[in-house]
């Protein structure tokens, strides 16, 4: 299940991508994802800051192939947490994903985060439609 690899193929906005990613999926276990825009390139051990955006969070539920719920606190919005719940259901031809994000400090964050979960999304279906 921890396979960070995969999701440094999907996660993150338009223009921006995921350079590193560290997941310990297990209730209370740690995440933290990286996220820096697509035309800057890495440098390596480079701190958080204006070029490299990470977003930190514990694991709170698990049930495998059904439910992940995670808190999400990201640099970008210091004082913030909310939470994350990833439901996964199988239809016919595939598995429907629903993401609730909740607890927001502020309606601009909330609507920053739909963007971002929307471009993370497409980044996913378009991986997983590559034949």
């Amino acid at each position: 299940m921890d396979q960070p690899e995969i999701m440094q193929q999907w996660m993150g906005p338009v223009g921006r991508h995921c350079p590193s990613a560290s997941l310990d999926v297990r209730v209370g276990g740690a995440y933290r994802i990286e996220i820096v825009p697509d035309n800057l390139p890495p440098i390596e051990g480079e701190a958080c800051g204006e070029r490299r955006t990470a977003a930190i969070g514990n694991y709170t539920k698990v049930v495998p192939n059904q439910l992940l719920q995670f808190t999400w606190a990201a640099d970008w919005n210091p004082g913030e947490q909310s939470l994350v719940t990833v439901s996964l259901k199988d239809v016919d031809g595939g598995t429907e994903i629903t993401i609730l994000h909740e607890n927001f400090n502020k309606e601009a964050s909330r609507d920053g985060h739909n963007q971002g979960w929307a471009g993370s999304l497409d980044k996913l279906a378009a991986m997983v439609e590559k034949p």
